[in-house]
């Protein structure tokens, strides 16, 4: 795994945070849908154990980001 996708993947988790600070909540749907594809491809082609630790830190950060996403999703409802 490269440092720049991790890199990318911090900018484009800050998109995410602040579409939903801005509640555009389609818009961070999108973008969580184009993270999630990315980071499970980044996993699927893994090599070492150590790719995958890094990993980690960026599913927590999709479970939780998308429960803020559902949360905001039920109160604009």
């Amino acid at each position: 795994m490269k440092k720049n996708s991790i890199a990318s993947l911090k900018i484009k988790f800050q998109e995410i945070i602040d579409l939903i600070a801005q509640k555009k909540v389609s818009e961070a749907e999108l973008k969580m849908t184009v993270v999630t594809e990315i980071i499970d491809d980044l996993i699927d082609y893994s090599i070492s154990d150590e790719e995958l630790q890094a990993l980690s830190p960026f599913q927590i950060l999709v479970n939780h980001l998308q429960l803020k996403i559902d949360i905001l999703k039920t109160s604009l409802n």
